[in-house]
């Protein structure tokens, strides 16, 4: 079993100072042992996602495509996958593939339209945890080939991973 880098200093460039080290106790549970990792890679990172005054986050992902193949071309996603994350006055996001220099969007302003995360016991408000893959040529902290966000509701303390992406 491979245990997660959980250096700050490793953390993508755009999440600087937004993340802290796990609580294997919390949402980060479920990204400990790398099985969310899409390329088996031997290196990955895992963090906790603090908000601002313990409030708890609201996030937002990307609306998939839409897989019908009834439907217009028009109904795929149009832009990169980023996630927002808003607690209190603070809102950044938490995964951005327009940053990551391995993605078909790296550096485009392009960014699909999100849709706010609900658990099944309607709360909207979560603990958050991320994990990078790190594919083993990295030459840089933004250089990853898979994202999952974990998260653990404030109103039922259910934990889930939310959401999973190819960064590569």
């Amino acid at each position: 079993m491979f245990e997660p880098e959980t250096d700050l200093s490793l953390a993508p460039s755009y999440l600087t100072g937004a993340v802290a080290a796990p609580d294997f106790e919390g949402p980060a549970a479920l990204l400990r042992d790398g099985a969310w990792c899409g390329h088996g890679e031997p290196r990955y990172r895992v963090w906790d996602v603090p908000s601002p005054g313990n409030a708890g986050w609201r996030l937002e992902t990307p609306i998939p495509p839409d897989d019908d193949p009834d439907e217009d071309d028009d109904a795929e996603q149009i832009g990169a996958s980023v996630v927002q994350i808003t607690s209190g006055r603070t809102t950044r996001a938490l995964y951005d593939a327009r940053r990551h220099p391995a993605n078909g969007l790296f550096g485009t302003d392009l960014a699909a339209e999100t849709l706010a995360v609900e658990c099944d016991c309607g709360g909207t408000q979560f603990d958050l945890a991320i994990g990078l893959e790190v594919p083993v040529d990295s030459t840089s902290v933004d250089d990853t080939s898979w994202v999952a966000i974990a998260a653990r509701c404030r109103q039922c303390h259910e934990d889930a991973l939310v959401y999973e992406d190819e960064t590569a």
